[in-house]
């Protein structure tokens, strides 16, 4: 302990290891260590201090059996401090923590956790780790949640083949609720990415016609019905009737009585009429109502970028743009910001702001100092 609080660095590290060691043989030295950690927190501002202390506490609580104490240690740790100690190796630890509670209550906090806005590779780590948990457990539905949530941080071949292990062994109906799933969770509005994962689950659903007559009777009995609506939207689009499950939206929109599920289904109607009944007026007059009924959301911002864009729209496409570097800056890559800066430059040149247009160049340069497009953009206007 006094090395630790007269040393900086290589000692510091030195003189964890020892208590660490020491921590590792006797409860009673394990109880001082958790003390002594009890009292450092307190005293000390610097973050990666904290960050280390912490998750130190957590892990000697957990040898000691305070199950409980040890996971939501670990939680606040990740809360607070997602950028600094999202790691393979403490979110490995984090999963083995949530494996000695009550698995309901540490799922709830996982799930909470992951709607938080995250960067995407925290995302990826988190949810990978979720469902590995949940693998272990044998819970098939979490696993499919966890293996839709690491789609939304990664979209490669491993978080398609995870997606593709959590179907295999699913009933139809769990295969429905996978898809109604990836159509309420932010992925990404282009449409490649998101048809990737679609079609990979259309080949697991099969005919969905002979259950479609049971989810209208129960529409029909109970209008209000999110879950039916969703299930039924869901057996139009996926057999590509897309006319029916927009107008099946439409007439049921209005009768749902919560405000976050009618932005849902505003947000499903703008995207069918964007991509499939090519009306994107119509889908830009959903998204707007959906944007004042709902929660932010990442992907309704991407998807009113490109239909203003279409449109030629440039005052609201940058107005979006704002409000989606606003919300979800922290969670885009450094391809997906400039993406967004370049369309602000774009969105700006049409508008004759000549500064902001500057200004999103800077951004530009800031991610890919030799970005050609920007660069000359700059030398032109200071010569």
């Amino acid at each position: 302990q006094a090395a630790y609080e007269l040393g900086d660095g290589p000692q510091q590290s030195k003189a964890f290891s020892g208590m660490r060691r020491l921590a590792s043989r006797h409860d009673e030295q394990a109880r001082a260590y958790q003390r002594w950690l009890e009292q450092a927190l307190p005293k000390t501002d610097d973050e990666a201090e904290r960050v280390q202390l912490q998750r130190e506490l957590a892990l000697i609580l957990g040898s000691l059996g305070e199950a409980q104490r040890a996971f939501y240690t670990y939680v606040t740790l990740l809360t607070e401090h997602t950028a600094q100690i999202a790691r393979q190796e403490t979110i490995e630890e984090f999963a083995l923590l949530a494996d000695h509670i009550d698995s309901a209550e540490a799922h709830e906090v996982i799930e909470a956790l992951m709607e938080q806005p995250l960067a995407p590779e925290h995302l990826w780590l988190i949810a990978s780790s979720a469902h590995t948990l949940a693998t272990r457990q044998g819970d098939e539905a979490r696993q499919r949640l966890y293996a839709m949530h690491a789609a939304r941080g990664r979209q490669d071949d491993a978080a398609l083949a995870r997606f593709d292990e959590a179907l295999r062994a699913a009933s139809p109906e769990a295969r429905l609720e996978a898809y109604e799933d990836l159509m309420r969770f932010d992925l990404p509005a282009e449409e490649p990415v998101r048809a990737r994962y679609i079609t990979h689950l259309q080949e697991w659903l099969g005919a969905l016609s002979g259950g479609a007559d049971t989810i209208a009777r129960q529409l029909a009995d109970h209008p209000d019905d999110e879950r039916a609506l969703g299930r039924l939207v869901s057996v139009h689009e996926l057999e590509r009737r897309w006319a029916e499950a927009y107008g099946l939206l439409r007439r049921h929109e209005a009768g749902l009585t919560d405000d976050a599920a009618r932005a849902r289904a505003l947000d499903r109607m703008a995207a069918i009429a964007a991509t499939h009944l090519d009306v994107p007026d119509e889908a830009v007059l959903h998204y707007v109502r959906a944007a004042e009924l709902g929660a932010p959301s990442r992907r309704r911002y991407e998807a009113m970028t490109l239909l203003y864009v279409d449109l030629g729209s440039w005052r609201r496409a940058l107005d979006v743009l704002d409000a989606l570097m606003e919300g979800f800056g922290a969670q885009l890559g450094d391809e997906e910001r400039v993406g967004v800066w370049s369309t602000v430059a774009q969105a700006a040149e049409h508008l004759g702001l000549q500064e902001r247009r500057l200004d999103a160049m800077r951004h530009i340069l800031a991610i890919h100092p030799d970005h050609e497009h920007a660069k000359q953009a700059l030398e032109q206007a200071s010569s």
